[in-house]
């Protein structure tokens, strides 16, 4: 019985370690959300106008922003960061919503 246990509980420490870095990174995005969502959906209007596109590309910025953030160790300049996140996403935007351009005139 005593061997069982030692092996038992290692897992639910790492288990333990993992759901705290879970709860760490959640409320990272909140904070992420609170900060940078305006200006996050202001970029993508400016570039956009139009507020039903700008409101998807803002999405799409927000899950490359949470996945590039989950990647990545430590970023110096998070401001930068997040401008680069979005210059990148927008221009994939583009490339991809190329066809449909014609239609927003």
């Amino acid at each position: 019985m005593g061997k069982r246990c030692q092996h038992f509980l290692p897992k639910w420490y790492l288990y333990i370690e993992a759901l705290q870095r879970t709860v760490r990174e959640i409320e990272l995005n909140q904070d992420m959300i609170q900060r940078y969502a305006k200006k996050i959906i202001g970029f993508a209007y400016s570039k956009l106008q139009n507020t039903t596109l700008a409101e998807d590309l803002s999405q799409e910025i927000l899950l490359a922003l949470f996945d590039g953030l989950r990647r990545q160790q430590h970023i110096s300049d998070l401001d930068g960061y997040v401008y680069t996140i979005c210059c990148y996403t927008w221009s994939k935007f583009l490339r991809k919503n190329k066809k449909h351009w014609h239609n927003l005139d």
